[in-house]
């Protein structure tokens, strides 16, 4: 295992990962959440933020970039600062991967409703729409799920 931090770059062929979060190594005492991988996925003029679980609280800190996709933070939990985030990235796709009928009621009713304040994005929900496959060439992109 590698730990990553703030500048971090990897790539993979024409795929650039770039680590926006965490600076540091963090206290066992504090939120893991706080403490979430962050990174930009870049593959030619395709960009995804892929914020794992951690928040506006985390996320709202960080230079963000518009970016054709979001996967949103947390499986879709509350967020005050999200529509915020959503007028910086100003994303055409986004992701919310979480369980059906799971326990905790994800994702919020506050949080889709700020999705749904987005003109012309399209939002997917593993949850309702299965497995959710957004491919790119680099200059295209686009996205299909199971159900």
């Amino acid at each position: 295992m590698t730990a990553v931090r703030t500048g971090d770059v990897l790539t993979l062929g024409r795929l650039r990962l770039r680590v926006l979060w965490p600076e540091g190594a963090g206290t066992a005492s504090a939120n893991p959440n706080d403490r979430a991988v962050v990174l930009l996925a870049s593959f030619g003029a395709t960009d995804i933020f892929l914020p794992a679980d951690a928040e506006s609280n985390v996320t709202g800190r960080l230079p963000l970039p518009a970016v054709e996709v979001l996967k949103v933070a947390h499986h879709g939990s509350e967020d005050a600062g999200l529509p915020d985030e959503l007028r910086a990235l100003r994303p055409r796709i986004a992701v919310v991967s979480v369980g059906e009928g799971n326990d905790y009621g994800h994702p919020r009713a506050e949080t889709l409703d700020a999705l749904a304040a987005v003109p012309d994005i399209r939002v997917f929900r593993t949850d309702r729409d299965g497995r959710v496959t957004i491919e790119s060439d680099g200059r295209t992109m686009w996205a299909e799920s199971e159900r």
